[in-house]
């Protein structure tokens, strides 16, 4: 399982969008830091990816991208990733 506390087990690795089919690489995980008062609260953990088509940067909050929306296509570190998927039911942060 990947560790979104260490942004070093999620960079690089590829996913996709189960909607759209588009793919992703992930940059890496950050701690949003911002001051507002309505909305994502200070360090919220963000996943920051780039489409594979067009290079385009964007960030979702980690909780949202785990949601069960994307499906990891290239494992991390190696491992076999066959079958895990943002939905996978050993995911803690996954939505219910």
């Amino acid at each position: 399982m990947v560790d979104p506390e260490d942004a070093s087990g999620w960079t690089g690795t590829r996913w996709r969008h189960l909607k759209r089919g588009t793919t992703y690489e992930v940059i890496g995980v950050a701690k949003l830091q911002t001051a507002l008062t309505e909305g994502l609260a200070d360090e919220t953990l963000m996943v920051v990816y780039r489409n594979d088509a067009t290079g385009k940067l964007s960030v979702r909050s980690l909780y949202e991208f785990c949601d069960g929306r994307f499906e990891i296509i290239t494992p991390v570190g190696g491992e076999d990733a066959s079958g895990w998927t943002g939905a996978d039911k050993h995911n803690p942060y996954r939505r219910s």
